[in-house]
């Protein structure tokens, strides 16, 4: 849609649905499931996951709300999330330390090309 909210000629994956909207881990894993389907491979990386709450999807836009956490409305943390987003577990990838980054993007690279890709910084 453009600024004013108008259909365009562009396609766009995201339809937002009033079932959807206030719950962000279920609604990214059905729009990954909508690319999927089109035939988009999708790469997930759980950035430090096990930090504290990070794990922890909330809904209705009540950040550390436990009555609002997704897991205790349809079963989703962000762990699985990222992992039902991703095309198959070969395309997920949790970053565990500060330096992981380069190597998993160089690995996502690989996958992707015969050659890899080259990151610049």
């Amino acid at each position: 849609r453009d600024a004013s909210g108008n259909a365009t000629t562009t396609a766009s994956w995201y339809t937002p649905s009033p079932g959807n909207n206030l719950r962000p881990c279920h609604d990214a894993v059905g729009q990954a499931s909508i690319a999927k389907a089109h035939g988009i491979e999708v790469y997930t990386i759980g950035y430090d996951i096990n930090a504290s709450n990070a794990n922890t999807c909330y809904a209705n836009n009540q950040p550390l709300n436990n009555n609002d956490i997704e897991k205790n409305i349809d079963g989703l943390d962000a762990n699985t999330t990222l992992l039902d987003m991703a095309t198959d577990a070969s395309h997920f990838y949790q970053k565990q330390t500060p330096g992981e980054v380069y190597s998993i993007f160089n690995a996502i690279g690989h996958q992707i090309t015969s050659s890899g890709t080259r990151l610049t910084s």
